[in-house]
């Protein structure tokens, strides 16, 4: 039976590698007889090394049954992870002969759950900066609110100046007209020292002036207007912001639902191969 074992133990072995990492004893009580190892997991266990007592065929081999045991990197000169699987070989009588040891490297699993980990975490990041992105964009809003209202109360008194500046407009060109006319009927006196003509000249004063003063009120107009124009552009651009801000937490969120759920799949698939 050992013998038997020993000759197909070969291709058993590669056929065992299409799956994993592996490598493979065949042993009686004493010593290996056949040992396989793959490029990327190697015990550095060879034919005629003497059974070591702590290997896991030496426990299938004292207990007579299958026995598993589960090695981590940091417990191992080799600095890798692996499980052993192992079961006694019997003879026909019988009685123990040897035993077959299997072992599995592990550290692709470690990565894989340190990599589940890792993903979880930046899952947690990811789902920190989209709880962030939509408070900034909620405060915005409420800011872009408050500044509407006071943009809104802004063109209202922006109008009302408008309309007072052109009733002055309207009382210079009267007050101008009325001089014109006291400076006429002064002339019809005769008189350039009567309290017409003082009157006309004190009124076409006020005129000027006035006009002067309404001509830079149209012009602080027009530099207001210009700025009312530029503010409810950047308005605009603080509102469009904001909805892709808003737009852009929903998508991180849908992202982090998908990743989280790929991430369950794959500790799931972690969890069936440490089995």
């Amino acid at each position: 039976m050992l013998d038997h074992m020993v000759k197909s133990s070969e291709v058993f072995f590669e056929a065992l590698s299409l799956t994993g990492d592996y490598c493979m004893l065949v042993t009686d009580q004493e010593q290996v007889l056949a040992s396989y190892y793959g490029s990327h997991f190697d015990l550095n266990i060879r034919v005629k090394d003497p059974v070591n007592p702590k290997w896991v065929v030496a426990s299938a081999i004292q207990s007579g049954q299958a026995a598993r045991k589960v090695v981590d990197r940091q417990a191992t000169t080799l600095a890798i992870s692996y499980i052993g699987y192992a079961v006694p070989i019997f003879a026909s009588q019988g009685n123990i002969v040897g035993g077959l040891g299997i072992y599995q490297s592990t550290d692709k699993i470690d990565d894989q759950v340190r990599l589940t980990g890792s993903i979880h975490q930046s899952l947690e990041e990811l789902r920190e900066i989209s709880r962030i992105l939509a408070e900034t964009a909620k405060l915005a809003e409420n800011a872009q609110g408050a500044i509407s209202n006071d943009f809104t109360l802004f063109q209202q008194s922006f109008i009302t100046i408008q309309q007072a500046n052109a009733t002055i407009r309207s009382i210079a060109s009267q007050s101008n007209l009325l001089g014109l006319n006291a400076a006429i009927e002064a002339a019809h006196m005769h008189d350039e020292h009567s309290g017409f003509e003082v009157v006309a000249g004190e009124i076409r004063k006020l005129s000027a002036d006035t006009q002067i003063f309404a001509k830079n009120i149209d012009g602080s107009i027009q530099r207001l207007s210009e700025a009312l124009s530029r503010l409810d552009e950047q308005l605009q651009t603080v509102r469009t912001i904001s909805i892709e801000q808003l737009h852009g937490s929903d998508e991180i969120h849908s992202i982090s639902i998908k990743v989280e759920q790929l991430t369950s799949a794959l500790a799931k698939l972690v969890s069936i191969e440490q089995r």
